[in-house]
Formats: structure tokens, C-alpha cells, sequence
């Protein structure tokens, strides 16, 4: 296993945790309806808006991420 494996693999796990987080505060979020002066629906929107992409954007550029930690992708790790 390389060290770029290594770093696609870390990366990965933290936008998996970070979808789960996101899904997981969406779903507990219904204490938000209750907040005076806001509307509902644009505070769901913003919390979907955030944690949701950003897990997708980060485990499909996870490569290009390992490979900028990393000059040689070959190397073993020890």
C-alpha cells in the first residue's frame, strides 16, 4: 500500500464522515422550526447546502488531493 493509498483512503473516510454528519443534523434538525424570525425551509436549505456538497466534492477530488501531499505516488509505506 502506498502512501498516495493511504491519503485517498483518509481523505475518503473524512467525506464519508462528513455526509453522515451532515444527514445525521438535517434529520435531528427539527428544534429549527421553532426559531423565531426564521422560515423553516431556508435554514434546512442551509444546512443541506453545506456539509452534503462539500462531502461529494472532497471524496471525488480525494485523488488530485493525495497526489498534491505527495510528490511520488510509489513510494511504500514502511
Amino acid at each position: 500500500m502506498t502512501r498516495h493509498d493511504v491519503a485517498n483512503l483518509v481523505i475518503r473516510t473524512f467525506a464519508l464522515w462528513l455526509g453522515v454528519t451532515g444527514v445525521t443534523t438535517l434529520a435531528s434538525a427539527a428544534w429549527l422550526a421553532q426559531v423565531p424570525d426564521q422560515p423553516a425551509p431556508l435554514l434546512t436549505a442551509l444546512l443541506l447546502a453545506i456539509p452534503l456538497p462539500a462531502a461529494v466534492i472532497v471524496w471525488l477530488a480525494a485523488s488530485r488531493l493525495a497526489r498534491l501531499a505527495f510528490d511520488r505516488p510509489d513510494d511504500p509505506v514502511s
